[in-house]
């Protein structure tokens, strides 16, 4: 039971730091007022979460099969996971940074898992750190094509607008899509789950419900923090979110595990630098915060794991 509400909690966080990140441009040039584009991630979120989990679940699969620990051991793992996430998450918020919530969970399980048992399934991890490329080389690379073909194409405001909405949508899903599956993973692995789980309903549910809850409540400053990395309009917001969603939609299909937040980030990056209004400043700080995530959750979880096994 602590373990499902540490999850719970980690979830929530989730939605309150990470989440934001697919609402971000749409609120930031105006397309949306932050309660809609919540209650629409929220949709989103769940539609996305539960069609990739019914349809293939390889997200899900490869969360649950980065450790192999026994029933007690795994309990620990994911407790000292949960709270070490949750608090660096929420350290990350307090300064107005974008983290992923993914990567440290498995860094932290990782950690975890070398103290108490020395060992790591590396197929499973080296699909992570493919994952931590892609997310940044692909999400820069398809906002920055996206943005530069959309520099030159003339559309309507009005038109702009109503492709803003979807397309923050479109990102809204594939947030749900990939790291949904990633949170569900851990949920059913608190829960003891060792079926596939695909006919059951209450845990996709409770995890689109309780991202809801984490944006409604906390999730403004990551919006406001993302939405400042350049100068937004609804054509570079439309360019960044569609450029997002492709990379994480694309990687999700694969069953490649990697970070929305990165992918988001890097290609509203792309966007601003290819029309030359990029803040790099800003980028390298949360440059330096992504770098640091893996390292520090990994250690957290190795010495926690040490003083309570």
């Amino acid at each position: 039971m602590i373990s499902l509400c540490l999850i719970c909690a980690l979830v929530f966080v989730n939605g309150w730091t990470d989440a934001p990140n697919a609402i971000a441009t749409a609120v930031g040039c105006g397309a949306l007022k932050m309660r809609q584009a919540s209650l629409m991630a929220a949709v989103m979120n769940l539609l996305g979460l539960t069609t990739a989990y019914l349809t293939s679940g390889r997200i899900v699969d490869s969360m649950r099969n980065i450790v192999s620990l026994d029933t007690d051991t795994m309990e620990l793992a994911i407790n000292v996971a949960s709270v070490g996430v949750v608090l660096w998450a929420v350290a990350a918020w307090y300064f107005g940074l974008p983290t992923s919530e993914s990567h440290a969970v498995v860094a932290s399980l990782c950690g975890s898992a070398v103290a108490a048992v020395g060992t790591i399934n590396k197929g499973e991890l080296s699909l992570v750190f493919v994952g931590l490329i892609t997310s940044l080389t692909l999400g820069f690379a398809s906002g920055w094509l996206i943005g530069y073909i959309g520099e030159r194409i003339p559309i309507r405001e009005k038109t702009l607008k109503k492709a803003v909405i979807t397309s923050s949508a479109l990102m809204a899903f594939s947030h749900g899509a990939q790291d949904g599956q990633k949170l569900l993973g851990m949920m059913l692995l608190s829960l003891g789950s060792t079926a596939n789980g695909k006919n059951e309903i209450l845990p996709p549910a409770l995890v689109a419900a309780l991202m809801f809850l984490g944006t409604s409540v906390g999730g403004k400053r990551i919006v406001e923090k993302v939405g400042s990395l350049t100068r937004l309009s609804n054509k570079t917001a439309f360019c960044a979110d569609l450029g997002g969603a492709a990379c994480v939609l694309a990687s999700t299909f694969l069953g490649i595990p990697l970070s929305t937040t990165h992918s988001k980030t890097s290609a509203i990056m792309g966007v601003a630098a290819a029309g030359k209004r990029m803040k790099w400043q800003l980028g390298r700080d949360m440059l330096v915060a992504w770098l640091l995530t893996f390292p520090l959750l990994f250690l957290f979880g190795y010495f926690f794991t040490l003083i309570l096994i």
